[in-house]
């Protein structure tokens, strides 16, 4: 109910001009009348009547990060003298959750994302617009950032820019350590757009489906036949089945560069074992095995699900007949 009980409201002053304005009643009240009037996802008490009649219920001072350094500006609430719903009104110039102006916020999301500088200088950035109080730590971007992700989703941001949604697309997960706590974030790619991002506490079957499961409702609460056709993955047989789960006629396919890799680490340990083996002879079945995964000849194409190596016991290695 919180959530649909805040109202941002756009009162077409600056800052300054917003808190000079704050108190003259009148002037609030008929400014966020305007407001709630248009907007339709106001949740009053049942049986309101909605003749949208507020009074000021209460104000309080919020501090605020600018662009001139860290000031307080009043936040009212506003009570319907119908259904006695209290609504809680921020001016459109504050962020909701965070202690930013906008511009402000604006500015430091555009120097990470498009001119990647670092978290680290945009605190010493902050600390010189507010030397009383300056941010201790970089992690007060970092929660900037996550708060962008959490606010605004890439899917719903991709899809609201009106791009399809691929049904061809990468999916990978990485391993991470933020602050202590060990997550993994796990990506769908296509070309060189991120299509959907997630943090996840494991990788298991489970875990994987239901944020799959989240992604595919998402794009088909705007598109709702979507589906996927085909994806690239790596061996990790959890996300497989989390595909196979969320799309269940979508085909997989191993991505080459893994099962290249792989075969180079199974070679490098059975040099390890086998210590008697000639190295050169080993390089040569890697550099042979790196081409069959690589070339398609004229005759037959190795794929990489289906390629292994096998050694005789006599030190004769080979392919399987073709």
């Amino acid at each position: 109910m919180r959530q649909n009980r805040t109202v941002v409201a756009d009162f077409h002053v600056s800052l300054v001009q917003y808190k000079a304005c704050h108190g003259n009643t009148v002037w609030f009240l008929r400014q966020v009348t305007v407001v709630m009037r248009v907007v339709m996802l106001m949740m009053h008490v049942a049986g309101c009547r909605l003749l949208h009649r507020y009074t000021r219920h209460s104000t309080r001072l919020r501090w605020l990060q600018t662009m001139q350094g860290l000031v307080r500006i009043p936040v009212s609430q506003i009570r319907c003298l119908d259904c006695g719903a209290v609504f809680t009104v921020l001016p459109s110039f504050a962020l909701r959750y965070q202690h930013y102006e906008v511009h402000l916020a604006q500015a430091l999301l555009e120097y990470n994302l498009i001119m990647n500088v670092s978290y680290r200088f945009q605190v010493s950035m902050l600390a010189n617009l507010n030397p009383d109080c300056p941010p201790k730590s970089p992690m007060v971007l970092w929660r900037l950032m996550r708060w962008l992700g959490t606010a605004i989703p890439v899917t719903v941001f991709l899809l609201k820019l009106g791009l399809n949604p691929p049904t061809l697309f990468l999916e990978d997960e990485k391993f991470v350590s933020e602050a202590g706590r060990q997550t993994y974030i796990a990506a769908l790619f296509h070309q060189d757009i991120i299509w959907w991002v997630a943090y996840l506490y494991s990788t298991d079957e489970p875990t994987m489906t239901r944020a799959l499961l989240e992604y595919k409702r998402t794009v088909q609460e705007s598109l709702p036949e979507y589906t996927a056709e085909a994806a690239t993955v790596d061996a990790h047989a959890a996300t497989k089945a989390a595909l196979r789960n969320t799309f269940v006629d979508i085909d997989l396919q191993e991505c080459i560069l893994h099962a290249q890799r792989q075969v180079a680490a199974d070679l490098a340990t059975y040099q390890r074992q086998h210590p008697a083996v000639d190295p050169a002879f080993t390089a040569e079945i890697s550099t042979a095995a790196w081409s069959a995964l690589s070339v398609v000849n004229d005759n037959y194409s190795y794929p990489s699900t289906l390629i292994t190596l096998s050694h005789s016991g006599d030190g004769v290695w080979g392919f399987p007949p073709r």
